[in-house]
């Protein structure tokens, strides 16, 4: 899909439908590789803003989680690994936690091991999970259909980190409340 310079200003993207006809199931959580090159005739803004809106259904209220795109950088090839966290936000209905492995490098095929640690504030006890994120991939846990990860937290607040063999491995939260209400952001 393309979207070419017509004067500045927003686009807007529905990716969704574009996953859909490419076959993605909508029941499985997807990535998206976006991938900025100049038009011919143009340049290349050095700043590209990237929002997504993340809702539970049509009439829940969303939340937009802005970033900038992944700029191509070759000294990131030799890093040897990342280090992200970001909260869990164990006390709504439902928490979610992605790991995606994506870069702006074409192909890609460079597969990610990570690390997730979970702390929570009543004390100082962890849960640690091992797991592999496939090439422009997503994994993804949800508190709802892990267990031993909703016992763990106790319906409070907590936190984890995420560190990987993968210099490219982005990590995202969401909160989803009763009332459709969405919370969530990139990673710190």
């Amino acid at each position: 899909h393309r979207i070419g310079p017509s004067g500045g200003g927003l686009r807007t993207l529905a990716l969704k439908p574009l996953a859909l006809r490419q076959g993605a199931d909508p029941d499985k959580p997807v990535s998206v590789n976006l991938v900025a090159r100049p038009a011919e005739g143009s340049r290349l803004p050095t700043r590209l803003k990237i929002g997504i809106d993340y809702g539970t259904g049509e009439r829940a209220l969303p939340c937009n989680i802005c970033k900038t795109m992944d700029v191509c950088n070759p000294a990131l090839e030799n890093k040897k690994s990342s280090f992200h966290w970001g909260p869990v936000l164990a006390d709504q209905q439902d928490a979610v936690v992605w790991m995606l492995n994506g870069s702006p490098r074409f192909p890609y095929v460079r597969e990610a091991n990570v690390t997730l640690t979970f702390y929570r504030e009543q004390d100082s006890e962890t849960l640690v999970r091992r797991l592999q994120v496939p090439p422009s991939g997503i994994r993804e846990l949800r508190l709802s259909e892990d267990p031993e990860c909703a016992a763990f937290f106790e319906g409070r607040i907590g936190w984890y980190t995420c560190v990987s063999d993968n210099p490219y491995v982005k990590t995202y939260y969401i909160g989803e409340s009763r009332s459709g209400i969405v919370g969530g952001d990139h990673d710190f």
